[in-house]
């Protein structure tokens, strides 16, 4: 019986030694790894006899969702806030997700609330700007699916499609600006 006893202890021990998992995610030529790698090489038109660069990275978990206060679905990937638009509010925060989904929130008083959000692109949101140009709140996302797509902000909390530009991208728009008011400094 001691033995046994001594056996199991030595096995807890090195169930305690061994470092967790860590799921990693892949880049090749500037693009998530989403198919086997032979197939992504052959994609990418890249040259199996020579030396092919793969980045890795420890992969983001989706957030554990935690009571019922969360009004997010999804990870927001990037934001931005835009003072005296709103009709009667302090400012707007938009929002970009991991789903493709715009999102605006009103602020008044420093408390958000959630006023409009629009599907806007098929991959996750990688950047987004807003800024007022000619009196108007212009809003832009840049996508993992090669799109730059603009919104225009309403008083009602709306967002209605202003353009979408396709086509001129290989990968990822991972970040872009807007200028407010041409670019001239006068916000």
């Amino acid at each position: 019986d001691d033995e046994n006893e001594e056996d199991d202890d030595d096995s807890s021990s090195e169930e305690q030694d061994k470092l967790p998992s860590i799921p990693f995610d892949f880049l090749l030529s500037q693009s998530l790894l989403r198919l086997p790698l032979e197939s992504a090489i052959r994609k990418e038109g890249l040259n199996t006899e020579s030396a092919i660069e793969l980045y890795y990275f420890p992969a983001r978990l989706p957030p554990k969702k935690e009571g019922e206060g969360e009004v997010v679905p999804d990870w927001i990937m990037g934001m931005e806030f835009v003072n005296g638009v709103g009709g009667g509010s302090d400012g707007v925060l938009f929002t970009g997700g991991a789903d493709g989904v715009v999102r605006s929130f009103q602020s008044n008083g420093g408390v958000l609330k959630s006023s409009t959000s629009i599907a806007a692109h098929t991959g996750p949101i990688h950047c987004i700007s807003a800024a007022t140009v000619n009196e108007k709140c212009l809003v832009a996302t840049g996508s993992m699916d090669q799109t730059l797509v603009t919104h225009t902000y309403n008083h009602d909390g709306s967002l209605d499609l202003h353009a979408v530009y396709s086509g001129g991208h290989a990968n990822t728009i991972s970040s872009m600006a807007l200028l407010a008011n041409g670019g001239d400094g006068k916000s």
